[in-house]
């Protein structure tokens, strides 16, 4: 996806800790996800050739883009309304932007865009409108997590993250689980340590040097099995659903290093397996909605992006997931957008929708289907958000 349009994206969610209106919140949100699929769907080819009567993949995809547009310029008018005139300028500027550098994807698809685009924006003020009850969901079982703890489990996903050796990189995320979360912690050993000894036999002068794992003679017999340890092990690291309650999203980015970093050389292996990795992440997604768990939505795309080859949406999201937690563990103010927190709000959705936008682009390339689900299912949380705490 180019990256000016992905920029862009990010710009129009750094505004969305600035809005005074609920209302907007929930549709700033809802609108980007229409924008980011329908210029990545664009930008990939899955539309028929540029040439000719213009097919429905077209209208699709300038459709979303007319209608995320569309939702913007409500929200802004929302905002202006509720006396926030900065944050209402920033969005009409941004849509303007975004209309300028992608003018031809709905200009491509002609009137059919418009029936689409109507037709999206009706079904998302719908859902915009019904804020829902309170979600019930509790929060995860976690340990009381005290100053030792929270260390241990930094020192570790620094080590998993950075460490230059295998060997490393797994005790750092097992020791990260095992101070946070231990039951994660066991799950993840029942994968990454069997893994452990099988690249340790099979590696001999070699080594296990992250560098050099790709030289590891794995046969084509072999590279299956490891890749489905790999999987088994960062899947309980990431602590989507049905292991959620047991998790921390200070592992999702342990789990992003375990996949990103020791996963190269079984890459082919694990595209294999993707129909099985990818539609747990897209449950995971699931019970996201239904919880109304911005953690383990941001959680599940670190995942589909990095079991897709999207390493940096997979890198962003997990920290963007770990920050968010932290940052909004800190204080009421922090949560509620209030001063510095604003600021640091508004650079967290920055970060997460450029992680977010290149991880669908990653899925759309390999699973259209699950991408379309994935997308409605995030856009189904984003719209029913429950307005921030006053």
């Amino acid at each position: 996806m180019n990256p000016i349009a992905v920029a862009l994206i990010a710009a129009l969610a750094a505004c969305t800790p600035l809005t005074r209106s609920s209302r907007a919140r929930r549709v700033i949100g809802g609108a980007l996800v229409a924008l980011a699929f329908g210029a990545a769907s664009a930008v990939i080819g899955l539309s028929p050739e540029r040439a000719g009567t213009p097919g429905i993949s077209d209208a699709i995809d300038g459709g979303l883009v007319l209608a995320g547009m569309l939702a913007l310029l409500l929200a802004a008018f929302d905002e202006w309304r509720a006396g926030a005139r900065v944050t209402s300028i920033a969005l009409v500027s941004g849509v303007v932007a975004f209309a300028f550098h992608e003018r031809s994807v709905p200009l491509v698809a002609g009137p059919g865009a418009v029936l689409v685009a109507a037709a999206v924006t009706g079904i998302g003020a719908l859902g915009a409108r019904r804020r829902g009850a309170p979600s019930r969901a509790g929060p995860p079982a976690r340990p009381i997590l005290t100053p030792g703890r929270i260390a241990t489990a930094l020192g570790g996903v620094g080590l998993a993250a950075l460490a230059p050796n295998a060997w490393l990189v797994i005790a750092g995320a097992l020791a990260a689980a095992a101070a946070v979360a231990p039951v994660s912690a066991a799950l993840a050993a029942v994968g990454l340590v069997p893994l452990l000894w099988f690249l340790h036999t099979v590696a001999g002068p070699v080594g296990l040097s992250v560098a050099t794992l790709s030289a590891i003679p794995l046969s084509p017999a072999a590279e299956p099995v490891a890749a489905a340890l790999l999987a088994l092990g960062a899947f309980a690291l990431f602590g989507l659903w049905p292991v959620r309650r047991f998790a921390s999203p200070l592992l999702g980015v342990a789990g992003a290093a375990v996949v990103i970093r020791l996963g190269g050389p079984l890459a082919p292996a694990l595209a294999d397996w993707r129909t099985v990795l990818v539609p747990l992440g897209v449950i995971g997604l699931a019970h996201a909605s239904l919880a109304r768990d911005q953690e383990e939505a941001l959680a599940a795309w670190a995942w589909l992006g990095a079991v897709t080859g999207a390493a940096l949406g997979g890198w962003l999201l997990a920290v963007g997931a770990a920050n968010r937690a932290v940052w909004h563990a800190r204080t009421a103010d922090a949560a509620a957008g209030v001063g510095t927190g604003r600021v640091v709000a508004s650079a967290l959705c920055a970060v997460v929708a450029v992680g977010a936008t290149l991880a669908l682009s990653s899925l759309l390339r390999v699973e259209v289907v699950y991408t379309v689900l994935a997308a409605l299912l995030s856009a189904a949380l984003l719209l029913r958000l429950e307005p921030r705490p006053r």
